[in-house]
């Protein structure tokens, strides 16, 4: 194995390794092409959820609530969300992706595409599928051991 780990390394030392990497990937290639890739996971999540209010997203993307605020301003002035306040409860503000933040929706994923072609080289798609039920059940176990306690304090 590579020298960069200790002879066996855990699977979080691992994930966090490649979650860096990863990260990384796409902060650089956003820059050379001119995306802020702060937006990233908002818009991401808006694609899956569109109209979720400040609050949710805060949660659903494990962002602060003053990144979320800031980014989230900024976001309104290009034009890639709208906000609209909650029919049913005036309190509320509903966040909402533009067809704008669609199409950077679309450059975004185009981003990772290039990367999955360099990540998934040599594993097959039987093991790619375990691997992705295993992250699922350790992100539930982390959720049910208290792990979204620690964004709930952060938010």
């Amino acid at each position: 194995m590579n020298k960069r780990f200790p002879d066996n390394p855990n699977c979080m030392m691992l994930a966090n390794e490649l979650s860096k990497m990863f990260h990384n990937y796409l902060r650089i290639e956003s820059d050379r092409r001119g995306i802020n890739a702060s937006y990233r996971p908002i818009i991401m999540r808006l694609m899956y959820e569109d109209g979720l209010t400040q609050l949710e997203l805060c949660k659903r993307t494990h962002m602060s609530a003053p990144t979320i605020s800031l980014t989230l301003q900024k976001m309104e002035i290009e034009g890639l969300i709208i906000r609209k306040e909650n029919e049913n409860d005036k309190r509320r503000t509903n966040i909402f992706i533009t067809e704008n933040g669609k199409k950077l929706d679309l450059k975004m994923r185009s981003i990772v595409d290039e990367l999955d072609k360099y990540i998934f080289i040599n594993i097959d798609l039987d093991k790619l599928n375990i691997a992705k039920d295993v992250l699922k059940k350790m992100m539930l176990n982390m959720e049910s051991a208290g792990g979204m306690i620690l964004h709930e304090k952060n938010s």
